[in-house]
């Protein structure tokens, strides 16, 4: 499992440490809880949400 995680961490992209990441977090993490919480969610419509949310918050 541990050899896993260091592939992925490897092919990964660290995020960047600044505030302005905040924007991003909170639509984020609701389109995650929201894909998750019923059967058969329709991603893009969540996503697209997300989106939305970000660049509302970014502008």
């Amino acid at each position: 499992m541990v050899a896993g995680f260091g592939k992925a961490i490897s092919a990964g992209t660290p995020m960047p440490n600044v505030p302005a990441m905040g924007a991003v977090w909170a639509p984020w993490s609701a389109a995650i809880a929201q894909s998750v919480q019923k059967p058969n969610p329709d991603y893009s419509q969540i996503l697209d949400k997300a989106v939305q949310e970000i660049s509302g918050n970014i502008k």
